[in-house]
């Protein structure tokens, strides 16, 4: 889901040169009038044969700069934005200093953002930013920080939206890229400054309808910074928008085990997968219940939301884990010949866990097989484990 505020409107130019006057100036402002007057009346085909004829007809019209930008925005209007880039990008290249040329650069780089031309749009929105003034610098700002985004430029796109904000203080775009600058700033790991953005927009635009996602990524913002009561109030903002109701009891939980609530954690999480066991993180969650009763030593509990996960998801990414985890409940529980079952089915995919778990691995199942009388395979499970690490704090 797109996170950045998109370029609407067309831009209307200004020319140096009203219509008025020119008309008076001879049959080259008579000719030009009448492109005008099809280009104001929407009949864009019409209009760009006309202004292409002019700018042949006449070349060294005071008007001619004008009819060449005129011929770029009629292609805009009729979504030909190949044809709208090559106009714009001539007419800049032909007429720089001409006072619609910063709206040109502007326009430009819509029309390469459409062509996905991501780079070259870029250079066009600096180009309208450096030129421009009023409202052609705001939407060059705003299009120079969705390009640097879409690049991973994500410093130079905060900086952009930085600037956005303090010269144009109640621009439209304001809450759309507070919320910009608070994310890129999370992503930077400046996460100060992402509560100092998401709180802004909350504060100004409480109703805006970007207000609970801002509300959701404060609350990821302050648990960054290990700020876990105010990260539970920021998710009271958001605790009324049905639609986040998922990610809200995702995020409490969070805030629960990291802050070391653990109990608390694996009910909230056990909650989640119960109310909603299609959502893709359901696995996840019902995973997590189990590690959070595991660490409280629930070791019961911990096999029953594991057990649950190899039940209900057993294609999940989390199953091999939870296997692993499953067998510890029931090493811890005294039950060795489950034991062994359950961890069978991970030998010879060990390679799969990292140099922690697999020794753990290898000495809980050996030790199952010995309580259970299987002291050959037990022997055999130590020496491969002793050969692969001798330096193993097993």
């Amino acid at each position: 889901m797109r996170k950045y505020p998109r370029i609407h409107a067309v831009l209307v130019l200004a020319f140096a040169l009203p219509v008025s006057a020119a008309m008076a100036a001879g049959q080259d402002a008579e000719e030009f009038s009448f492109a005008e007057g099809l280009f104001v009346h929407k009949d864009y085909r019409s209009a760009v044969e006309e202004f292409a004829a002019f700018v042949k007809k006449f070349p060294k019209s005071e008007l001619v700069a004008a009819a060449s930008y005129r011929i770029g925005e009629c292609h805009m209007r009729l979504a030909d934005h190949k044809a709208a880039a090559t106009a714009f990008d001539r007419a800049l290249k032909t007429y720089p200093a001409a006072k619609g040329s910063a709206l040109g650069a502007y326009n430009l780089g819509r029309a390469r953002r459409h062509l996905k031309l991501t780079e070259a749009a870029l250079a066009a929105f600096t180009t309208a930013t450096a030129k421009g003034t009023g409202q052609v610098r705001e939407e060059a700002l705003v299009g120079t920080g969705e390009c640097l985004v879409d690049l991973k430029r994500l410093d130079e796109a905060a900086k952009s939206y930085t600037t956005l904000l303090e010269s144009f203080p109640k621009s439209k775009h304001r809450p759309a890229a507070l919320f910009s600058l608070g994310w890129l700033n999370s992503k930077l790991n400046r996460h100060d400054q992402a509560v100092k953005a998401f709180t802004t927009l909350l504060r100004e635009f409480p109703k805006h309808e970007s207000a609970p996602k801002a509300g959701l990524a404060l609350s990821d913002a302050y648990a960054a910074l290990g700020q876990f009561d105010k990260s539970a109030e920021a998710l009271k903002t958001v605790s009324g928008a049905a639609e986040m109701a998922q990610d809200v009891m995702l995020r409490k939980a969070w805030n629960e085990f990291k802050s070391g609530s653990k109990a608390k954690a694996a009910k909230s999480f056990a909650a989640f997968a119960d109310a909603f066991p299609k959502n893709v993180q359901a696995p996840s969650a019902r995973f997590n219940a189990g590690i959070a009763c595991f660490d409280t030593a629930d070791y019961g509990t911990a096999l029953k939301h594991f057990s649950l996960l190899l039940k209900d998801f057993p294609k999940a990414t989390e199953a091999g884990l939870g296997r692993y985890w499953a067998g510890l409940c029931l090493f811890n529980l005294s039950k060795y010949a489950e034991t062994c079952a359950m961890l069978k089915p991970l030998v010879g995919k060990e390679k799969s866990m990292d140099a922690a778990k697999r020794d753990v691995f290898d000495c809980v199942y050996a030790q199952a097989l010995a309580k259970t009388g299987k002291h050959p395979e037990a022997i055999a499970q130590l020496r491969a484990f002793l050969k692969r690490a001798p330096k193993s704090k097993q």
